[in-house]
């Protein structure tokens, strides 16, 4: 910065411009840190929805392997059906 345009200023033109360059910085910071928490905040709560969702839907479906080896064929194709629509909800999903 060339002092000499900077001097030509009074004290108090000089402290006005010096305190907007710190304001504009400053709020620059805190935008981009709020900014970061509301993300981090709403990628949890969607993935946390997300996986309750999942879960609500698969577990019914993955009870009668407790004592079997295999699945029906039913209940195959609803989570092949399901890993569609949830791979496109979930994991493709464009912000």
């Amino acid at each position: 910065m060339n002092l000499k345009f900077f001097r030509k200023f009074t004290f108090a033109q000089q402290f006005l411009i010096l305190s907007l360059v710190i304001l504009v910085i400053g709020m620059l910071i805190i935008g981009f840190w709020i900014q970061t928490g509301i993300e981090e905040v709403v990628l949890n709560r969607t993935a946390a929805v997300t996986s309750l969702y999942v879960d609500s839907f698969v577990t019914p479906l993955l009870q009668d392997l407790d004592g079997e080896d295999q699945l029906d064929p039913d209940k195959i194709s609803t989570l092949r059906f399901a890993e569609v629509v949830f791979g496109r909800e979930t994991l493709h999903k464009e912000p």
